[in-house]
């Protein structure tokens, strides 16, 4: 939790993980003892490494703009130095329950969606949400149409630490949409996809020829369908700035005027 903590501060959008990893521990701890322990502990670590990567900083932010998290969320501490705005990008955010759960679909095809999110092409949550619904369906068939009554609930023949990853995915994956939509800051979700993937498939399928096939067809069709983020970026150069300023063309800078005509925020080129 020190180093989550410490992640967090270098990187804020990490912070949806975060407090997945708080419910997480909230469900699976078994006391509410155990739980208020455990959530104290991990709170005061995460707190800890997030003062010592962002702290300094934070401060520095509230003695120049009296706001911690410049310019963002000064809908809450209105510094007179930016406008009365969150900053927070919600071009993605799914704006009706509908479309947040058709979210883990709509990456699987052209959609506009995916547009927006550089094209990105991802199976693996789809096949997800599909397991877990064969899953749940399994279970409802034996409880209610068979009338097992000893039939155990979805997914709790489950290790701990395999109902963490679940709790813990899910919990991201809402609070994520719920914050940001934005699929590249969902790379902590991309690459426990997989593992999540073997467990939903080793709790429905209970023959390990039967599991091994799924598995293998699942990362052959993942692997086969993924198209990454189309996001281009410049190459390195030898310096940090190409721009050159055209000093021959100006006699006199020092009490020159650079007007840059663009809706674009590029004043930090001046």
């Amino acid at each position: 939790s020190l180093v989550f903590g410490m992640g967090t501060g270098l990187k804020p959008t990490i912070a949806p993980f975060a407090v997945a990893t708080a419910v997480a521990l909230l469900v699976v701890v078994p006391s509410w003892r155990g739980r208020l322990k455990v959530l104290l502990t991990w709170s005061a670590a995460f707190l800890a490494g997030f003062l010592i990567t962002n702290g300094f900083w934070m401060a520095k932010l509230w003695q120049q703009f009296h706001n911690p998290f410049f310019p963002f969320y000064n809908d809450i501490f209105k510094s007179q130095w930016a406008n009365i705005s969150s900053y927070a990008d919600r071009a993605v955010v799914p704006k009706t329950i509908g479309e947040a759960l058709a979210c883990p679909f709509a990456v699987t095809y052209p959609t506009d969606y995916a547009a927006r999110s550089y094209e990105v092409r991802d199976l693996r949550y789809a096949a997800l949400v599909v397991l877990f619904a064969l899953i749940v369906v399994g279970w409802a068939y034996h409880r209610i149409l068979q009338r097992k009554k000893a039939q155990p609930w979805p997914l709790q023949s489950l290790s701990v630490e395999s109902r963490f990853l679940l709790i813990f995915f899910v919990a991201s994956f809402v609070v994520w949409q719920a914050m940001f939509g934005i699929f590249r800051y969902a790379a902590v979700l991309e690459g426990l996809a997989p593992l999540l993937l073997v467990v939903l498939v080793c709790d429905l399928v209970r023959q390990s020829i039967a599991r091994i096939t799924l598995v293998t067809l699942l990362f052959v069709s993942t692997f086969l369908a993924v198209k990454p983020m189309d996001q281009p970026r410049l190459p390195f150069g030898d310096t940090f700035w190409e721009v050159k300023v055209p000093t021959d063309a100006i006699s006199d800078p020092q009490h020159s005027l650079i007007l840059l005509a663009n809706p674009r925020p590029w004043a930090y080129l001046a």
